[in-house]
């Protein structure tokens, strides 16, 4: 791409000696040789760390049910209950479309969508599966290793099928971070994700999206 920022050439072990020399109190004492020789070194807090114990990160210092920053954001001040826009819906036209809830979460061998270019994660990564319970895979015909398509209005990608109770009925997962690059039709969990922001922080909705499964071919 042409760019020339030093700092996007430095090596893994230079920017590693950069953050423990950054002089964070949580660092103190770490060396790089010692993290590298051990492979793990505790953080530089008390033991028990309890966090919040001179106060919380509140006006009043103190546990608020009433917030008034949350009032200032113009939300309800008292937290509570608030339904999701698609995953609560109950026999509606949207529900009996798309009857799955689709909940994406980390992957263990990503961060995010960091890591997922390189090979020795790929292998770690295997295929994308897709977690469904057996009351939802078998009205599909759906078994375990079967590739199956999960779509909805928004787009569609394609996973394995895991067919487990690990997950409740209703509800299937498939973990997050993969990139287009690498998968079906350029198509990733993120097809099927709606583009509006939630209420609270303005973050992506990833785990309120219905969906529905069928075998792929």
């Amino acid at each position: 791409m042409g760019l020339t920022e030093p700092a996007l050439y430095e090596s893994d072990e230079t920017m590693a000696r950069q953050l423990l020399a950054s002089g964070h109190r949580s660092l103190a004492g770490i060396s790089f040789e010692e993290l590298k020789a051990r492979g793990w070194m505790r953080l530089n807090y008390p033991d028990p760390f309890v966090p919040f114990a001179s106060g919380f990160l509140t006006a009043s210092h103190k546990l608020e049910f009433a917030s008034d920053q949350m009032a200032q954001q113009g939300l309800d001040p008292v937290a509570g209950y608030i339904p999701s826009h698609e995953s609560s819906q109950v026999e509606t036209t949207l529900a009996r479309e798309y009857p799955l809830r689709l909940i994406t979460p980390a992957n263990h061998y990503l961060l995010n969508s960091i890591f997922a270019n390189v090979p020795r994660q790929q292998r770690r990564l295997g295929a994308a599966s897709l977690v469904i319970h057996p009351a939802d895979a078998a009205p599909q015909g759906v078994i375990s290793g079967d590739e199956v398509r999960i779509s909805n209005r928004r787009g569609c990608f394609f996973a394995i099928a895991d067919v487990s109770d690990r997950v409740r009925p209703g509800v299937v997962a498939s973990t997050k971070g993969r990139w287009p690059g690498d998968s079906k039709q350029a198509a990733t969990v993120n097809q099927t994700t709606d583009d509006r922001d939630s209420d609270l922080g303005r973050g992506a909705v990833y785990h309120d999206n219905r969906v529905r499964v069928e075998k792929a071919g």
